[in-house]
């Protein structure tokens, strides 16, 4: 797209690959990535939350009104919804891992998203307290569970996120995540 192409053009000076464009290939290793985003999939309605954040509905209606859709679209650089622009993310990171996995060259995968793919990555907490019951509703803001398989593909050695600030590593299938967002130790 134009807006891709613009940024890499300004990116090449200082040597750096844009990847939400394409992924970086060198020698056997791809290296994919973009920002994700999210789709609600990680908030958990068991845990309490702000008052009409009760059901799914209730926190999709609260996080439109938190992302004001219409600042969303003076920051997007393409005519997205915030529900648009998961579907881009995503539908990128699907095209450009299989273009990867499809290569016979590429044997391992580095995948970058800056949305956390799993319920792992995210906090939630039981108590009443204003503390406790925003990190459940920004829980809605964390990522999406659709991701989780873009890391269990065999050739995805190492996974990255981060955007929760949590110092966590899992498994997602065979592949260690790492989330990089947050430097403390664990």
């Amino acid at each position: 797209s134009k807006h891709y192409d613009e940024l890499q053009r300004r990116l090449e000076k200082y040597e750096i690959h844009l990847l939400d464009k394409e992924p970086f290939l060198i020698d056997e290793y791809a290296f994919i990535g973009n920002c994700g985003w999210f789709d609600g999939s990680l908030w958990k309605s068991e845990y309490p939350s702000f008052p009409n954040c009760d059901s799914l509905d209730g926190v999709k209606k609260r996080c439109r009104s938190h992302i004001e859709y219409e600042n969303f679209k003076k920051i997007s650089p393409f005519d997205f919804e915030p529900d648009d622009f998961f579907d881009h993310n995503y539908s990128q990171i699907k095209e450009h891992l299989k273009q990867t996995t499809e290569n016979e060259s590429i044997k391992k995968v580095v995948l970058g998203i800056h949305h956390v793919p799993s319920e792992d990555f995210v906090t939630y907490r039981e108590g009443n307290s204003n503390k406790d019951k925003q990190l459940n509703y920004l829980s809605y803001f964390g990522g999406s569970k659709k991701f989780e398989k873009f890391y269990k593909n065999d050739k995805v050695v190492l996974g990255l996120t981060g955007h929760t600030h949590r110092n966590r590593q899992q498994k997602i299938g065979d592949t260690p995540v790492h989330n990089i967002s947050c430097t403390e130790e664990k």
